[in-house]
Formats: C-alpha cells, structure tokens, sequence
C-alpha cells in the first residue's frame, strides 16, 4: 500500500513540475514577442570596435507600433531597429545614439533594384561580425559597392568595397 502512495506522489510531482515547465515558456515566449531588439551598430571608424563591444551595446525594448511620417503604423516584420555608435553620418542628420529602423534587403530582388545613390545602408562585415552604416555611392564594373561615411564632416570613402550579399538593409526612418 506504501509504495501504491509513493507513486502517486512522485507520478503527482512530475507532472506538476512539467506543468510548471510549459507554463514558465509560454509566459518567458509571450515576453520576448512584447519586445523589440535594437541593435547597436558602428556609425565611425571601425578599426578599435569588436562584435563583442557592439553585441554588449544592444538591448531589447518594449515593442510598440511605429509609424511614418504621414501616421500609417510601418509592418515591423521586415524591419531592424539599430542605434548608432559613433559620428561619421553627421553631416546627414544621424548622430551618436541614434535609433534608426532599417528595411531589410529582399534576396529574391536585384540588389541595383533596391538601394539608390546616397542610401545609408547597413553592412555586416562578415570577417570582424561587425555591423555598420556606410552611405552608397556606387556599384563598380565587378558590382561590388563603393561606400563612404564623414570624418570631420570630410567625406571619406570606405576602403575597400563591399560585397553585394553584405547589404542587410537600407536605412528607411529614424526614430528619435
């Protein structure tokens, strides 16, 4: 009879600690779709900045609609929120600590299609995982982007191109 109670009590406890379980997922699930990411992303020089330093730099924030200029909510499905860190977009109105929505690059669409003369566009470095924003200037004959950003409101260009398939986005609107 003890061991028919013993299993009861232990099938009993199982099952309340799976129940439990479930539950504590669903509710940490709920909680991070109420959240938006913001990722920080190099808006200078990049030679003295990691991943690591920008990951660290990134945040999550309470998700709310966001609407553009005429007041229509922006569909968030195809966007990034980023924050810049640095100056070199100055002279274009984007500053330090800037928070920026970002439309992602459709992969199934030419590239040529999608970015025009003098988009700031973000860019992931695929050897460093850094991301940064670097405004367009051009396609060469290779179709690689020639791109530049400011140093003491002098334009200075990107020193080596990029690749078409490190555009992740154009930046579209800019939040604050």
């Amino acid at each position: 009879m003890s061991v028919i109670i013993f299993t009861v009590v232990f099938v009993s406890i199982i099952a309340l600690y799976a129940y439990l379980n479930v539950q504590i997922r669903q509710t940490e699930n709920q909680h991070s779709q109420d959240r938006d990411f913001v990722m920080c992303v190099e808006a200078g020089d990049t030679d003295n900045v990691t991943a690591e330093d920008l990951e660290k730099e990134s945040y999550f924030i309470k998700h709310q609609a966001i609407r553009d200029y005429s007041g229509r909510v922006i569909n968030d499905t195809n966007t990034i929120r980023i924050k810049t860190r640095g100056d070199c977009m100055v002279p274009i109105g984007i500053n330090n600590g800037d928070e920026l929505l970002v439309r992602r690059i459709d992969e199934k669409k030419p590239l040529s299609d999608q970015i025009t003369q003098g988009d700031v566009l973000l860019i992931h470095i695929k050897d460093n995982g850094i991301n940064k924003i670097r405004i367009f200037d051009s396609f060469d004959n290779e179709g690689m982007l020639h791109t530049y950003r400011y140093k003491d409101n002098t334009r200075k260009d990107s020193s080596r191109p990029h690749s078409p398939n490190s555009v992740v986005g154009v930046v579209r609107y800019q939040l604050n």
